[in-house]
């Protein structure tokens, strides 16, 4: 009751005032700013708090070995609440002495090796190795998750390889944006 209070005098305030203004929430505490169109960013090197649009999250692995030839493994997750977020990965393989004919990445709410939700070019990507004992990267950025609750987000990479067991290293990353 309080904050219905508190929001109706302010509205009555900004109609009786007719100057063009904004209330703006920091931390948790209303005050006004000019209604310019712009959103003003941090001004030091903190992060936007859980459940605050801006809110990042990361996960790396780092020289890991990776799954049985021709199957998706996970290769890094993250727990992410409900909202929309961003997600973005990247992984760099090492052939380590092994014959890669193929490798692939996705981003993916399943674990191992599935392919349910992945659809190439969106959050699944081929990755380029000009030559068969060299290694190859890739990236996948901006795969919009809509999250009615917390849920595991998983980067996966897959080889096709002989000879030796390539490893891989790989980044997880999301950003809230609603």
């Amino acid at each position: 009751m309080k904050n219905i209070k508190w929001a109706l005098a302010l509205l009555g305030f900004l109609l009786l005032s007719g100057s063009a203004r904004a209330v703006q929430v920091q931390k948790g505490k209303p005050s006004l700013g000019n209604l310019s169109g712009e959103l003003r960013g941090t001004r030091t090197n903190d992060d936007a708090g859980a459940g605050i649009i801006g809110q990042y999250i990361s996960s790396a692995t780092v020289a890991a070995s990776v799954a049985t030839s021709g199957q998706f493994g996970n290769a890094g997750q993250l727990s992410l609440t409900a909202g929309d977020w961003d997600v973005d990965a990247v992984c760099e393989l090492a052939a380590n002495g092994a014959t890669v004919t193929q490798a692939q990445m996705a981003i993916s709410v399943n674990t191992g090796n599935t392919t349910t939700d992945h659809v190439s070019g969106d959050n699944q990507i081929s990755l380029i190795i000009p030559i068969a004992t060299n290694g190859a990267a890739g990236a996948i950025s901006n795969y919009r998750k809509s999250l009615s609750g917390t849920t595991t987000v998983f980067v996966k990479a897959k080889a096709t390889y002989t000879v030796a067991t390539p490893t891989r290293a790989c980044r997880i990353s999301a950003r809230r944006v609603r």
